[in-house]
């Protein structure tokens, strides 16, 4: 069960790196590292969020609702909290913008505003899976 904790937090964090990587580049207009598979992050998104929800459950079973949430990140550093918590708001903040601002086309599958729009999320959801799975990799069980 650890191997594949492990082998799905070494996941999430090439996920996050290649979503901050996309996000940067998409705020410079360009198509990112992925280029037309950008839409991939999608799909890696998904794929962390399984084993996240399960370590979570495993994590939080019997629990109160009120110490669910410090039960789930009790395995991770502090910066490691303050990290997530920055990519949730920044998550909100970029929807935000990028719901105001007129988007114009732009070449390939997925042109540089909507990696922009979507880049947010993955990021969050990234560093969720990635906490997640730290919290339930340093927990003992």
């Amino acid at each position: 069960m650890k191997t594949l904790v492990y082998c799905s937090a070494a996941l999430a964090a090439v996920g996050l790196a290649l979503s901050i990587a996309s996000h940067v580049e998409s705020l410079q207009g360009k198509p990112g590292p992925l280029g037309n598979y950008t839409w991939t992050l999608h799909l890696g998104a998904l794929a962390v969020c399984v084993p996240a929800a399960i370590v979570a459950r495993r994590i939080m079973r019997d629990l109160p609702h009120k110490d669910q949430w410090k039960a789930l990140l009790g395995g991770c550093p502090a910066w490691m909290k303050y990290v997530l918590f920055g990519f949730l708001g920044y998550a909100l903040l970029n929807f935000a913008i990028f719901i105001a601002t007129p988007h114009s086309g732009g070449a390939g599958l997925m042109p540089p505003p909507v990696v922009r729009g979507f880049s947010g999320h993955w990021m969050a959801i990234y560093a969720a899976a990635l906490a997640v799975l730290y919290s339930g990799a340093k927990t003992k069980g």
